[in-house]
């Protein structure tokens, strides 16, 4: 099989590059620190190295233009900082004010995502924030930070291309963790942010990088944004992801009984209606939709993909539906889903510049019970009604996993913030970082933080475009104009009063592209 990692290995030590006497100003940058201090070492032995000099180019090939790149080279093991080096991709946007007020950092999620994916979102808020330097680093192991990949993709990756790459990039493979990327956030902070103020952003699988960093760099930045938080105790997506999605899935079915139409097409309660209905796939009910791959699995992993989004949640209830009533007509509409999830499957392993390779490495080290098995797994799903199957292909991949995992120290698995504000954005129907997982999350946010839950949203909820979206961005930007200053959440009431609404308002292209027709029910 071939197979393929990007680890861009500098051949020099980071001694070489560093250069003590450079005029950091000259490349845009400053000593960052921010006002809690200056300083946070990265290194396990308290040194950080020189600012390295780098070159700042336009970023080519980029679906978002305005931002400049540059490849900066990090120790491949911070506790030897003067050892072999690897290469991290920064990216930049200048503030239009000269000096800046500060410095925003910008951690993307996955984990495996490229920092790439952030640049529209990066976009809008340089252009929301003109006083700041906007910042998007790649985490180690994803796009041009050493990518992790084989050709071709898949998911779970094939035990081939791991023992290949094994072999051939051992030293990539042990340098790629959310520490050592923590590590490269503090010290980029330092050597590159400008301003007085050092504030960092992080969405999804970013919150927990985020986190991360200020846990072993607490004095570097002056205030901390945590949208679609990541639990730092179990991690995200942790082993128990199958039960954790359904719990959510089955809240938004409650929603179902308040909701006059939902009520009458799925009766007697709507969570016990999908529940009958997940049964009878299971069994192989509907012989025309089982016939057609449609299994209960296959039912549970439908409703995890609809669910998830904001367009195709409303979905969820019609597919229920037709199940139960399993017409020729309604065979026909399953007959598309069962399609439309093959090529949803494929897509998602396929993803431009996502490092399949790096999910399943940082989740090895970081989020995985290695006590979980795979009857564990496999018992979790059978207990489920919404759920991808995530947790069994993890645990069947875990159970041969021939790479090294990485050590993490157990004091890093809990909340830990110093003194600077921290804002915590998250949805009630977030099936990727459900906020019941984050009581602990909120116990431990220092004085001045915000925690701000907007019912009916889900994940990271400011990337889209409806009211919830609205107003985590109004929220967004009060704080980082002032992480200091009282917040307005009137919005979130007002958001969520739309959003209910027309939550079961179905779109018409969703069921098209899901159902083959564009009316959901019949």
């Amino acid at each position: 099989m071939p197979t393929r990692a990007r680890t861009i290995l500098a051949a020099s030590l980071l001694a070489s590059v560093a250069c003590s006497g450079c005029d950091s100003s000259s490349e845009g940058g400053g000593g960052g620190g921010g006002a809690q201090g200056q300083g946070g070492a990265p290194g396990e032995g308290g040194g950080l190295p020189d600012p390295p000099s780098i070159s700042w180019d336009p970023c080519a090939d980029e679906a978002v233009a305005g931002f400049d790149c540059a490849d900066v080279p990090v120790p491949l093991d911070w506790a030897d900082a003067r050892g072999p080096a690897m290469t991290v991709r920064l990216r930049r946007r200048l503030a239009v004010t000269d000096p800046p007020r500060g410095s925003l950092w910008m951690l993307e999620g996955g984990p495996g995502a490229p920092g790439a994916w952030m640049l529209t979102f990066a976009d809008r808020t340089a252009v929301a924030h003109p006083d700041l330097d906007i910042l998007v680093v790649d985490h180690r192991g994803t796009g041009e930070s050493g990518e992790l990949r084989c050709d071709p993709s898949t998911d779970p990756p094939s035990l081939e291309c791991l023992t290949e790459l094994a072999q051939s990039d051992g030293p990539a493979i042990a340098a790629t963790s959310a520490s050592a990327s923590a590590r490269d956030v503090a010290a980029l902070a330092q050597w590159f942010g400008r301003g007085q103020t050092q504030l960092l952003y992080g969405r999804s699988y970013g919150t927990f990088w985020a986190h991360r960093t200020v846990s072993l760099a607490p004095s570097v930045f002056d205030a901390v944004v945590l949208e679609g938080p990541c639990d730092a105790i179990r991690g995200c997506p942790s082993f128990a992801k199958d039960h954790d999605f359904d719990q959510v899935g089955r809240a938004f079915f409650a929603l179902c009984d308040e909701d006059a139409a939902c009520r009458a097409r799925l009766p007697g309660g709507a969570e016990a209606f999908v529940e009958e209905t997940i049964a009878a796939a299971d069994a192989g009910a509907c012989e025309g939709a089982f016939a057609a791959g449609l299994t209960g699995d296959r039912m549970r992993l439908a409703l995890a993909r609809l669910i998830s989004t904001k367009e195709g949640r409303a979905l969820a209830p019609a597919l229920v539906f037709r199940y139960a009533r399993c017409s020729a007509a309604d065979v026909t509409a399953l007959t598309t889903t069962a399609a439309w999830l093959d090529t949803l499957e494929t897509l998602f392993a396929t993803l431009p510049g996502f490092s399949v390779l790096a999910n399943y490495h940082v989740m090895r080290a970081d989020f995985w019970d290695g006590s979980f098995s795979v009857a564990d797994a496999e018992a979790q799903l059978a207990d489920t009604v919404v759920a991808s199957g995530a947790s069994v292909r993890w645990a069947k991949a875990f159970e041969a996993w021939p790479w090294p995992v990485p050590d993490v120290d157990p004091s890093l698995r809990a909340w830990r913030f110093s003194s600077a504000p921290v804002l915590v954005l998250t949805g009630g129907l977030d099936t990727a970082t459900p906020p019941r997982l984050l009581a602990a999350l909120e116990d431990a946010l220092p004085a001045g933080s915000t925690w701000v839950e907007q019912p009916l949203a889900g994940h990271v909820a400011s990337a889209a475009e409806d009211p919830t979206s609205e107003c985590a961005r109004t929220i967004l930007d009060a704080f980082l104009d002032d992480p200091a200053a009282p917040l307005d959440l009137q919005c979130v009431a007002a958001a969520d009063a739309t959003e209910r609404a027309a939550l079961f308002a179905v779109d018409a292209e969703t069921s098209q592209t899901w159902l083959g027709t564009e009316s959901a029910y019949d």
